[in-house]
């Protein structure tokens, strides 16, 4: 790369810059798939797949099992191609305790939200629905439209027959003012 890109973090601390970027297969359940990779030091994951990779190869995660399904065009292959393969053991792996923590936090969190939503279609399959009537749109306008005919009706007939409705009462007068 000609210039480095600065990156942040999850939490918008700064991390070391993007300064390279290879192009090579990633193979994930005997799939090879051609990606991209951008090298960076994000402290603690060893890789981040993102949503355009995701859309690209049709996968999609399914984070309660921890897999990958793959549609069924996306076989597995056998192939002859020759991998350089890196044992996890000679990566750097360097775990900040709270960000695991955290992590660790986050998914029970999310299984026990995942539980209570099943729990919940299960119940509500369970109670009988009720059924409940709405008022056509179309009623609602008419029925409005009516009343304002009504009202512009009265008030015309009321204007043309008594004039004196059409004018503002007189206040009664104050108990000083029937004294005097």
């Amino acid at each position: 790369m000609d210039q480095e890109i600065e990156v942040n973090a999850f939490n918008n601390s700064k991390v070391a810059p993007i300064n390279q970027v290879l192009e090579a297969s990633l193979v994930i359940g005997g799939r090879r798939w051609p990606t991209p990779i951008i090298v960076t030091d994000t402290g603690h994951n060893n890789i981040l797949i993102g949503k355009e990779w995701f859309s690209k190869t049709s996968g999609l995660p399914d984070c309660r099992h921890h897999r990958i399904v793959w549609p069924e065009w996306a076989t597995a292959v056998e192939d002859q191609q020759r991998d350089i393969v890196i044992p996890k053991s000679e990566l750097r792996t360097q775990t900040d305790p709270q960000h695991q923590f955290d992590m660790e936090r986050r998914d029970k969190a999310i299984d026990e939200r995942e539980r209570n939503r099943q729990k919940a279609l299960v119940n509500q399959r369970r109670k009988p629905q009720l059924f409940q009537w709405k008022q056509p749109s179309s009623w609602a306008k008419n029925v409005g439209s009516d009343l304002r005919k009504m009202k512009s009706e009265l008030s015309d007939l009321t204007e043309r027959e008594t004039p004196e409705l059409s004018e503002k009462p007189k206040p009664k007068p104050s108990k000083r003012e029937r004294k005097a």
